[in-house]
């Protein structure tokens, strides 16, 4: 099938906290951009974009999209995890949905398909080395599990279409709007309660969502992230206590924090059913990102530091509070 002269982006996922921000920074480079997802509306108002309520599994009847797209982004995803659903429904939304998505774009001619898929792919701890991308794949839980199948879907389809394909492992990813555990800690030091996490000195990677969405336009038109796995960070690592401080600072905040006995905190944890909070918090999961920087020539738009104020920032916790 033909395609337009000018180059125009398909993003699925597009109503998420990534999603959102990734159409408007294709958008800012001037290109196209055609989004997907299942919130009704999406208060993006540019003449180059176009959004579609949809869920995935219902592509076949809106392949017709695909015709004018040079670029696939695939940010729809089941993430956050809960012990109310059916761990089969992890399989079905992220491993199965981009396997039957992945085979419609094979019908368009799409020149290349970019996976965003998760660091937990590698494990959920890097005890002796930071993760990259020759460390066999170790997913412990089922939304890791999932998002490697998902990606061997990607890899062999788009293989056998001889489509460009191209993966990125992603660590958290922060910034306006961060839901889950990122703003659970925020609204901790809001309330100026002692936080007991002094002791939690292990090194975590994370990303700012500037710098994840600036990854993904690089990965979507370089040559040489052509048939590539990215394991990508703001290669910045914090620990617990360190992010701690820098949101006390950056959101003048007055919470104590204080070092109380990891066994108890562990033991607390164990018994509000909150065993996975306390590995994110107590636990190594860095991230190497040579890689990118060798092959990519690339380097993160924003430190840690510049990230964290111009996200959280007095000006924004004002914003929040209005």
């Amino acid at each position: 099938m033909s395609k337009s002269v000018s180059q125009s982006v398909f993003i699925t996922g597009a109503s998420g906290f990534v999603g959102k921000r990734v159409c408007e920074y294709f958008l800012a480079k001037g290109l196209k951009v055609i989004g997907c997802g299942r919130q009704e509306r999406l208060n993006i108002q540019h003449p180059n974009f176009e959004y579609h309520n949809f869920d995935l599994n219902d592509i076949k009847r809106y392949g017709y999209l695909l015709e004018t797209v040079d670029i696939v982004v695939h940010l729809a995803a089941l993430a956050h995890q809960s012990k109310h659903l059916n761990p089969l429904t992890y399989y079905q939304v992220n491993a199965d949905c981009t396997k039957q998505f992945i085979s419609i774009c094979s019908e368009y001619n799409i020149q290349r398909f970019v996976y965003i898929s998760t660091i937990k792919v590698n494990g959920e701890r890097s005890l002796d080395e930071p993760f990259n991308e020759q460390h066999t794949p170790n997913p412990l839980d089922v939304y890791g599990r999932s998002k490697w199948f998902a990606e061997n879907y990607v890899q062999d389809i788009a293989m056998e279409a001889n489509m460009e394909w191209v993966i990125i492992r992603p660590p958290l990813v922060y910034g306006p709007g961060v839901k889950a555990n990122f703003a659970s800690l925020m609204k901790l030091i809001d309330m100026h309660l002692p936080v007991p996490f002094a002791a939690f000195l292990s090194k975590r990677s994370f990303i700012a969502i500037d710098n994840l969405c600036d990854f993904i336009f690089t990965c979507a038109f370089h040559v040489n992230a052509k048939n590539q796995i990215f394991c990508i960070s703001d290669d910045d690592d914090q620990s617990t206590r360190t992010l701690i401080k820098a949101l006390q600072i950056v959101r003048m905040g007055r919470a104590k924090l204080f070092n109380c006995p990891i066994i108890l905190l562990k033991m607390a944890c164990i018994l509000l059913g909150r065993r996975a909070i306390f590995n994110r918090l107590s636990e190594p999961l860095q991230v190497d990102i040579a890689k990118a920087k060798q092959l990519l020539d690339w380097k993160p738009v924003l430190t840690f530091k510049e990230a964290v104020f111009k996200y959280f920032g007095v000006e924004n916790k004002r914003k929040e509070m209005t």
